[in-house]
């Protein structure tokens, strides 16, 4: 074999393995912390029992591509959707020993599936409301008032003690919340959205624990950390204050809105009180007009340390 086939035979076994690694995008293990038998999925499984391995299932290992794992065969029963990453244990998503179909889904498939499940008491227990849309009361499904923990499955959502998004707000991450007392919204939850529905006011990516505390900081009205530097946490306080905003429980009034001056400085305009205060390029405060109060002069000089 000349040299010029040689390097064409490795480039196709390159590709073909290159290839295969893709593919490899789901992996199934019989014990919990990825232990005992194990199978690769690749595409669409109907029935695990055709491979030997219906209900068997403890933990799963996600390689690449958003998966739908199913207690029962042709992707029926509770469903669950599975980001990239690592399971060590489906315990916690009531799926142990369960599983019966698995397939890999496009991302606008996975917004439609099950993402975030309501308990009517601590740890778990009692009724239960499973949902994947934004629900703007839960008086409508019967369940008002009345949730006591949660399992977030996947994405990040917005659960609020008020109708339509109102009231005490806070942002959840994936994962278990055994009790709500903890978080001040034990029996109080009226309504709940992803919070990528569009309430994030279009500021950075959304997905970052920095993100979700600097949303909630101003979602709640707390005054910015000026310990967090990172972006993601400036773009999550500012999305949060103008939710908190538009919900009207903001003691400021309204919506703030950012005057860029053109020697370089800006001002803070909060047009339904008429307050407007003037910073220089460095962030510091030249003047307020006689409509800003203390509270208003306080949120202006955090907005400011953020934009300079």
């Amino acid at each position: 074999m000349n040299r010029i086939s040689r390097h064409l035979a490795a480039g196709v076994l390159a590709c073909v393995c290159a290839a295969a690694a893709a593919q490899a995008q789901i992996v199934l293990y019989e014990h919990d912390d990825f232990k005992g038998r194990s199978i690769r999925g690749t595409d669409v499984i109907n029935n695990l029992r055709d491979r030997g391995f219906n209900d068997l299932a403890s933990s799963i290992k996600v390689l690449t591509g958003t998966w739908e794992v199913c207690t029962d065969a042709d992707f029926r029963g509770n469903c669950t959707v599975l980001e990239p990453g690592q399971y060590p244990s489906l315990r916690d998503m009531d799926m142990n020993d369960r599983l019966s179909s698995v397939r890999s889904v496009s991302e606008r498939q996975a917004g439609g599936r099950t993402q975030i499940v309501l308990y009517e008491h601590d740890d778990f227990q009692g009724r239960e409301l499973r949902t994947s849309d934004a629900i703007i009361n839960l008086d409508g499904r019967g369940f008002n008032d009345i949730a006591s923990s949660i399992k977030v499955l996947t994405g990040t959502w917005e659960v609020c003690s008020d109708a339509n998004f109102r009231g005490n707000c806070t942002v959840l991450e994936p994962g278990q919340y055994r009790s709500l007392r903890d978080l001040g919204i034990n029996d109080s939850l009226s309504s709940l959205r992803r919070v990528s529905d569009g309430q994030r006011g279009g500021y950075g990516s959304g997905t970052s624990s920095e993100y979700q505390r600097g949303y909630n900081d101003g979602r709640k009205g707390y005054a910015f950390d000026n310990d967090r530097h990172p972006q993601d946490y400036k773009d999550g306080y500012r999305a949060g204050e103008e939710a908190r905003a538009r919900s009207g429980s903001g003691s400021s009034g309204g919506e703030y809105e950012i005057n860029r001056l053109s020697d370089g400085g800006f001002e803070v305009v909060w047009p339904r009180r008429g307050c407007i205060g003037t910073f220089n390029s460095r962030g510091e405060a030249m003047s307020f007009n006689e409509r800003c109060n203390d509270d208003l002069i306080g949120r202006s000089r955090e907005i400011a340390r953020r934009e300079r």
